[in-house]
């Protein structure tokens, strides 16, 4: 049976995204010259990975679908802060991140509700802790030197808070020239927000791709205020 390699995420408005790219490309500028090699990540596939599912099948695509569906139905929008430039697996030097800052609690609580449903229809449980953020680099052969003092030349640097209103799924194809994402399904999330927690409304021209649509998760050069799409490892 065909298989399918995909993710669940949660994505970012344009406002951060842009910001987010903007920092993205001093980064880039201060590493020119740098003996590490690290593999940036385009702006158009920025996203927060909720969890990454690997390769299944169409058949439990729908199944994790309508498991979640409960779960957003009663789930609030909710913001999200980028925080800091940080690394994971400071030994390896692996992932270069925009830490991200769950200030109400909401992402957290949807995470865990996300992992306890898979791990209820067979998927193996996460034992290490869930930290959400949005890759900007993998490292390759890095200089411990060079990467901390890239870290901490961008320490307390942070590029603005995102609306989330949906959960995502993407899949994951990747190829010779790089890594595309497609929009699987989205599910909107339908509680109605805490007065006190509603950010200023702002307007919002276009809406995001319908379901089977090719994707770019976070096209900074578009003008849809919600952009779509790591859990590391998709």
């Amino acid at each position: 049976m065909k298989t399918v390699r995909c993710f669940l995420a949660v994505n970012l408005e344009l406002k951060a995204a842009k910001k987010i790219s903007e920092l993205q490309q001093q980064l880039i500028g201060k590493s020119s010259e740098f003996k590490s090699t690290l593999k940036w990540v385009p702006p158009q596939n920025m996203h927060v990975t909720v969890r990454f599912l690997g390769n299944i099948t169409e058949p439990m695509i729908q199944a994790i679908k309508d498991g979640l569906e409960p779960i957003t139905q009663s789930s609030a929008p909710f913001l999200m802060e980028t925080a800091s430039v940080g690394v994971f697996d400071a030994d390896a030097l692996r992932v270069l991140h925009m830490k991200i800052a769950d200030p109400s609690g909401g992402m957290t609580q949807l995470v865990t509700q996300c992992h306890e449903l898979l791990e209820n229809i067979g998927f193996k449980k996460i034992d290490r802790t869930y930290t959400p953020h949005v890759t900007l680099a993998r490292i390759k052969d890095g200089i411990a030197d060079e990467i901390e003092q890239l870290i901490a030349d961008h320490a307390d640097v942070a590029c603005g808070s995102s609306l989330v209103r949906d959960l995502a799924c993407y899949e994951s194809k990747v190829s010779q020239s790089g890594v595309d994402y497609h929009l699987l399904w989205k599910l909107p999330l339908q509680k109605r927000m805490p007065k006190e927690a509603t950010p200023q409304e702002e307007s919002s021209e276009d809406e995001p791709p319908t379901e089977n649509e090719p994707s770019k998760p976070c096209d900074v050069s578009e003008s849809s205020d919600v952009r779509e799409p790591s859990v590391q490892g998709e």
